[in-house]
Formats: C-alpha cells, sequence, structure tokens
C-alpha cells in the first residue's frame, strides 16, 4: 500500500514592516501630502493650451526642433495616465489632409528623423 500524504495548505506570510521603521509609517487617515498639489494649471495643461493657440506656421517651426520619436509620442500618446474632463477634441494635426496628403507628411517627417540620425551617427 502506498502512503498517501495529505498536503497541508502553505500559510501565507504578511509583510511586516521592520520595527525600526515602524515610527515612519503614516497612521490611519494621516495623508503624505496634506495639502496635495498646488491649484492652478499643470505644465502639460499650459503647453496643451499654448500648442492649440499657435498658428500653423508657428506649430512647423516648433516641431522642427523636435526630434521625430518625440513628435511620434506627442501624436500617438502614451499610456493614459490622466482622465480628460473636458469635452473637447483634442488637436489633431491631421484631420483635415487626405490619405496621399498624410503619406507625404510621414515621408518628410522619416526623412527628417534619418537626417538627425545620420547627423547624430557622425558627431560620434
Amino acid at each position: 500500500m502506498q502512503d498517501q500524504t495529505i498536503a497541508q495548505p502553505v500559510k501565507q506570510v504578511k509583510k511586516q514592516l521592520p520595527e525600526v521603521m515602524k515610527k515612519y509609517q503614516f497612521k490611519p487617515g494621516q495623508s503624505g501630502n496634506p495639502q496635495g498639489r498646488p491649484k492652478g494649471q499643470t505644465i502639460k495643461e499650459f503647453m496643451r493650451q499654448r500648442f492649440k493657440n499657435m498658428t500653423d506656421e508657428e506649430k512647423e517651426e516648433f516641431l522642427s526642433h523636435i526630434s521625430f520619436l518625440e513628435q511620434w509620442r506627442m501624436a500617438e500618446g502614451g499610456p493614459s495616465q490622466t482622465i480628460e474632463l473636458d469635452e473637447e477634441e483634442p488637436y489633431n494635426p491631421y484631420a483635415d489632409m487626405s490619405d496621399e496628403e498624410k503619406i507625404i507628411r510621414i515621408k518628410e517627417i522619416l526623412a527628417r528623423y534619418e537626417a538627425e540620425q545620420k547627423a547624430q551617427n557622425n558627431q560620434q
């Protein structure tokens, strides 16, 4: 006859804060930032409004100083870290372009990116 052992459940051990650190631990109901974020526009909100108020020429000039990858991140966006509370549509510089115009614009951006990469490689 085989020995049939019943497996005992593994006891979960709760992580304990070291005793020396307990005096620094927040007390229940205590906030680490009691005054909260300062009131007013965030830098992101300020820059979004500033960009929105630029003419097309000013936007082109502004974007000419930003690398292709940063332009791509600005256009596509990263993972959302905030919830937009306003109903306003975000600015889309490609909304009024035909597919052909978009392709031309993408080729221009890629050419500029390749030139930037070549310049960086020559500097190294």
